[in-house]
């Protein structure tokens, strides 16, 4: 079990590579605009080299150099981090064990967890099968993926992306879009996409009566946000195509994508749904999961 965080903290899990420190420098500026603490949590696999009992000693003494330098990258990220922020609170730790389990158990107290999507290995996705999407889909809190070769490790005015469908973790995600949209000052897109032969409706239901319907479901979705947030500026997206597809295509010049961990179509508390799995792997900007079941 790791050790707690600061309540409502921003903790962003690093593995010394590039993409981390990258997905570490857009926690930090987040936790600066949210006046929150910013905490940088690396894991230290307790790998087993040898086999033979006589070899402990050399075991003990790889454990502690990996350990060691561990320690040494992270205290060196946290003192770039101050440098960077003046007055942002940063602490670090590291732990023993994977990744994706210290994720998990900090996010019981943290406001975000945020990883990148790729790491040391050779293999791309290795990290993100390993740790992004478990603890995209295990954290009690909302998980940011940060995603982009070319993006920009500084929250900007490009639009803000939400996926909308109707259900509960869809609400999560668009109360997330709009407090990230207003903070930054940015745009809004909320995207709403259906299939024909998906819909819940009897099959009496001309194709037609599908438009109307569903652009009552967004605007009933995003009823009352505009009020709440009335400096955020919204553009509606309401068509007939795959969400995953639609999300991608308005992705390509947002700075962020937001969505619920599963849609209207699946089981309460089951694992990413077909459209938080694509964008987690393939968007060209950070993504944010939200769960039904997280904290606000």
């Amino acid at each position: 079990m790791s050790e707690s965080v600061p309540r409502g903290s921003i903790v962003v899990g690093v593995d010394g590579s590039r993409t981390s420190y990258r997905a570490a420098q857009w926690a930090a500026e987040l936790a600066g605009l949210r006046r929150v603490p910013l905490v940088i949590a690396r894991a230290v696999p307790s790998t087993t080299y040898f086999s033979d009992a006589d070899a402990q000693p050399i075991e003990e003494a790889f454990r502690l150099q990996a350990l060691t330098a561990a320690k040494d990258e992270v205290a060196g990220s946290a003192t770039s981090l101050r440098r960077e922020h003046p007055g942002l609170v940063v602490s670090w730790h590291v732990y023993p064990g994977t990744g994706a389990d210290i994720l998990v158990d900090l996010s019981k107290s943290a406001s975000l967890i945020v990883v990148g999507a790729t790491g040391r290995s050779r293999t791309r996705t290795s990290l993100l099968g390993s740790t992004a999407t478990q603890v995209a889909n295990h954290a009690a809190c909302p998980v940011a993926v940060w995603r982009g070769e070319h993006a920009s490790a500084t929250p900007d005015a490009r639009s803000v992306v939400v996926g909308v469908d109707g259900s509960p973790t869809s609400e999560r995600a668009i109360e997330y879009a709009f407090d990230f949209a207003s903070t930054h000052g940015a745009p809004l897109v909320a995207v709403h996409t259906w299939i024909e032969n998906e819909l819940p409706y009897p099959p009496t239901v001309a194709p037609a009566g599908d438009e109307e319907r569903e652009t009552a479901l967004l605007a009933e979705c995003l009823a009352g946000w505009s009020e709440k947030f009335p400096d955020v500026e919204v553009v509606r997206v309401c068509k007939q195509a795959s969400p995953g597809v639609e999300l991608l295509t308005q992705a390509q010049d947002a700075q962020l994508v937001v969505v619920g961990s599963h849609g209207r179509h699946n089981l309460a508390g089951a694992l990413l749904g077909s459209t938080s799995q694509r964008l987690v792997h393939r968007s060209p900007c950070p993504v944010v999961v939200c769960r039904g079941d997280a904290q606000r």
